[in-house]
């Protein structure tokens, strides 16, 4: 009886050491999770929600009564097209369209804007044993400034073309100039010219017959 109920003792510490390390495994990595900045959600081979952050929750906008241990990623998919992100369309064959997708293609990456006029990078992996891991993070700031620098470099290449017609409108105005001012030359020149030729001519009469 003795051996019994040690080797009983023996098995209830064991198996409680067991979920002791389990509890502190999935503690380490809810902490993990939480101290990132970008949203994450994991989702096992039946597509059900195993785990998440609060950041995947906020950047997605989800109520919290939808994100749950288990919830199948077909209803997460199909709230997000009930509520529109997904632009004008059938929301059944939206979430149809993307579960295929989800199960057709092992590494996706998409930028989203959404109504709010944020940015969300989504990122999508699955691994060999069909494990679902999905990343999201904010690229509003990103886009805004990829934004103003696309302003900017349109703007300076107007100025660029403004300022090279105003160039060449320029070097018109200065070679009518030039031209019209060797116009005028060449016939003040030809006026000047010929009374001199005269003058020089007379005078060199007049020496004649003075010798």
């Amino acid at each position: 009886a003795i051996v019994f109920l040690v080797a009983a003792l023996l098995v209830a510490a064991g198996f409680y050491l067991h979920e002791r390390r389990e509890r502190v495994q999935a503690d380490r990595l809810r902490t993990i999770l939480e101290d990132m900045s970008i949203g994450i959600a994991v989702f096992d081979p039946d597509l059900r929600l195993v785990a998440w952050n609060s950041p995947y929750i906020r950047l997605n906008s989800y109520p919290e009564t939808l994100v749950r241990a288990n919830r199948p990623l077909a209803e997460i998919i199909e709230h997000s097209a009930q509520r529109g992100d997904y632009g004008s369309g059938d929301p059944k064959q939206q979430v149809q369209m993307r579960l295929d997708r989800v199960r057709q293609q092992p590494v996706r990456q998409t930028e989203v804007r959404r109504a709010d006029g944020t940015w969300l990078d989504m990122r999508h992996s699955r691994t060999s044993e069909g494990w679902i891991v999905r990343t999201y993070s904010d690229i509003t700031e990103r886009k805004q400034a990829e934004a103003e620098l696309s302003a900017h470099r349109n703007n300076l290449e107007r100025l660029v073309e403004q300022r090279t017609a105003e160039l060449h409108a320029a070097k018109q105005r200065a070679e009518l100039a030039n031209r019209a001012k060797t116009d005028f030359l060449n016939a003040v020149s030809h006026d000047i010219r010929n009374p001199l030729y005269a003058i020089l001519g007379y005078a060199g009469l007049v020496l004649a017959n003075a010798k």
